[in-house]
C-alpha cells in the first residue's frame, strides 16, 4: 500500500478509534462503487477483445476478472446483476482456438440446456480457470 491511494485516504484522519468509521466511510465511497468496478471490469474485457497488441494472458485475464468480482461480491453486488452482460464479453475476448477447445470440452454440451446467464458464465470461468492453471 506504501504510496497508494488507499494509504493517502487513511493516513489523511489521525488514527483514533472515533475515526475508524470515518475512515471505512471514505474508502468505501472512493474504491467501494459498483458502478466503478463493473466499468472497470468491463474495461478490462473490451480492451482485451479489441487489443491486437498487450492482449492478457489467459492467467492474467481470469485473475483480474477474478478480483474484480470478489470487489463486487464484498459490496453485495448480486452475480446475477452482472453475468447476462459479463458471460457474453469475456467469451468474446476468448482466442479462436481456445474457443474451439472449450467446445469439445464435455462441460460445453451443457450450453443449449443451461438457462441461467450466471451457470453459463461460472461454466465458462471454470474453463478460463483451468487454462490458467495449465
Amino acid at each position: 500500500m506504501k504510496g497508494s491511494r488507499t494509504l493517502e485516504i487513511v493516513d489523511s484522519f489521525l488514527p483514533t478509534a472515533a475515526n475508524y468509521s470515518q475512515v471505512t466511510d471514505s474508502l468505501k465511497n472512493r474504491f467501494g462503487r459498483e458502478e466503478l468496478l463493473i466499468e472497470k471490469m468491463l474495461g478490462l474485457v473490451v480492451k482485451n477483445a479489441t487489443s491486437t497488441k498487450g492482449t492478457l494472458s489467459t492467467p492474467q485475464l481470469y485473475g483480474n476478472l477474478e478480483s474484480y468480482m470478489k470487489a463486487l461480491e464484498s459490496i453485495q453486488m448480486t452475480y446475477d446483476k452482472y453475468a447476462a452482460m459479463l458471460f457474453s464479453l469475456v467469451e468474446s475476448c476468448i482466442p479462436e482456438e481456445m474457443l474451439t477447445v472449450r467446445l469439445r470440452n464435455p462441460t460445453s454440451s451443457m450450453k443449449g440446456t443451461i438457462d441461467k446467464h450466471s451457470d453459463k458464465l461460472n461454466l465458462l470461468l471454470s474453463f478460463l480457470r483451468s487454462e490458467a492453471e495449465r
